[in-house]
């Protein structure tokens, strides 16, 4: 069992002590089924930080991108986890769409940083998380996916910690720039537009980031929330806990449409 103090170092102190000013700490082992997750959020006013069981190739890193994402929501980034579309087809990709956003826009944030520390790509996955040149170029194979679809492999492409040599990336790119016949090369392009913005934004509020880049892979009459423990869509503060991509509506609206 690792020693959680001695992940503390010259590296991550100040960043441990920026968090702790706002918040207590409080260290919890996480039962995931992936013995190699972290992950960390705040309650209660209370900064939680839950780690793997087992040892894990680079420790220090974990924590530090657990410290860069709990400062990251101190300076104003709203995390989203859940949507609700009045598009039955895009409501099926619904979720992992606000999982990939979520995740990604806090990674093309915290990247400089997180180099700026002194750690690299392949600590912050860890070498066998990486995935695989081969994983998108098989996928890019297939014509059928939609625009939705392709875009959240897009964004999982351009992760600021894929660890890609120069070449793996630009036959990737090119991939996906020729997929269905190049229909979707300028959606593409305004994803890594909306990035570089964000991620040279003064400010930490997401929010608008998160509307073009639904409304540029047509997503509309979508609500997504920043509600973390709500099971059922009553039960949140709807609609004023979220945010509605084009067309605002009402819970009448979805029971009428999804009871149709």
């Amino acid at each position: 069992m690792m020693e959680l103090k001695n992940l503390i170092d010259e590296k991550n102190e100040a960043l441990y002590n920026r968090v702790a000013t706002h918040f207590p700490v409080q260290f919890e082992l996480n039962e995931d089924w992936r013995t190699d997750a972290w992950t960390s959020y705040i309650e209660n006013n209370v900064a939680y930080i839950k780690y793997c069981e087992e040892e894990i190739e680079h420790p220090k890193a974990a924590l530090t991108h657990e410290l860069l994402y709990l400062d990251l929501r101190i300076k104003g980034f709203n995390r989203i986890f859940r949507g609700i579309s009045l598009n039955k087809k895009n409501q099926s990709k619904i979720q992992t769409l606000v999982k990939c956003l979520d995740y990604e826009f806090r990674n093309h944030r915290i990247e400089t940083i997180f180099r700026e520390l002194g750690y690299t790509a392949n600590q912050f996955y860890g070498d066998e998380n990486e995935l695989s040149e081969d994983y998108f170029l098989d996928i890019l194979n297939e014509e059928n996916y939609s625009l939705m679809s392709i875009s959240i492999l897009y964004l999982n492409f351009i992760t600021p910690f894929g660890g890609w040599s120069k070449m793996q990336k630009e036959r990737i790119q090119e991939q996906f720039d020729a997929y269905q016949n190049g229909n979707f090369q300028t959606n593409f392009q305004k994803i890594n537009q909306i990035i570089n913005e964000w991620k040279t934004s003064k400010g930490y509020d997401a929010t608008s980031f998160f509307i073009d880049f639904c409304k540029n892979i047509g997503l509309n009459n979508t609500w997504i929330s920043y509600e973390k423990t709500a099971v059922d869509l009553n039960e949140t503060n709807f609609p004023s806990s979220g945010f509605f991509i084009e067309n605002a509506f009402t819970l009448k609206d979805i029971q009428k449409f999804y009871n149709h």
